[in-house]
This record gives structure tokens, sequence and C-alpha cells, in this order.
């Protein structure tokens, strides 16, 4: 894990550099009306996130989220702004490697995101040519 850790903090940092404003994104799953989520990616983690609307899943994608009854799953979307510094999002990074959450970070001054998983992270850059 140490190693990963000081690859994904590497190629970040290479990315955003350090004290560089950053949204970090992620989001908790709803059937219905209900406050409680079937799948809470953000009450573990240590980051005050504000909520969006939720988006029913099943009008944006029918073929994927249908279940065939009352198509009611929904996703809010969540997310909170800090600082990038190296390191200091390591408990993120470790959960998200050990695939017990999933959150990715933006930046708007650099135009990336970051989308760190399991083994690794996926960059996804301007293209500028």
């Amino acid at each position: 894990m140490d190693i990963l850790l000081k690859h994904q903090n590497q190629i970040i940092d290479d990315c955003l550099n350090s004290a560089l404003p950053i949204f970090i994104v992620s989001g908790n799953s709803f059937i219905g009306d209900s406050k409680i989520p079937i799948y809470d990616q953000v009450s573990m983690l240590n980051y005050d996130f504000a909520a969006v609307p939720s988006i029913n899943l099943h009008k944006i994608d029918p073929e994927h989220f249908d279940d065939g009854e009352d198509n009611d799953l929904y996703f809010t979307p969540m997310f909170t702004e800090t600082l990038w510094e190296p390191n200091i999002h390591n408990d993120l990074l470790v959960k998200i490697a050990n695939d017990e959450t999933r959150a990715f970070f933006i930046s708007f001054e650099k135009n990336v995101i970051i989308a760190p998983y399991d083994g690794g992270l996926d960059l996804i850059i301007e293209d500028c040519c």
C-alpha cells in the first residue's frame, strides 16, 4: 500500500501542485425517498460534503437501471472543496484502494479529473492539441 500511495501522491502532485484548490466528488445511492443510503460512500470520510439534487438513475439510463418495478434508484452527488497537499488525502486514497468508497478529484484551475481506484488512477486531462 505504501508504494501505491507514494506513486498516487507523486502523480497527483505533478498534475495539481501543492496548495491547489480541488473538489472531491462522491455520492450516495438511495431507493425512493428514503433518507438511508443503500450504498453509503461518504459517511466514513472526514470531509464536509455538500449534496446536490438527487438523480433518478432509471431516467438517465433506462436500460441499465431497470429494476422491473418502481425504477426508483437515486444517486445523490456530493462534493467538498479542499486543497491538494501530498499525503493529506491518504486516508481517502486507502479507502478507495480497498474498495470501501469511491471518489474523484477535480481541479478547474488545471482542467483535470483524477479518479483513483484499487490499483492506480485514471487521469482525464484537457486535450490541448
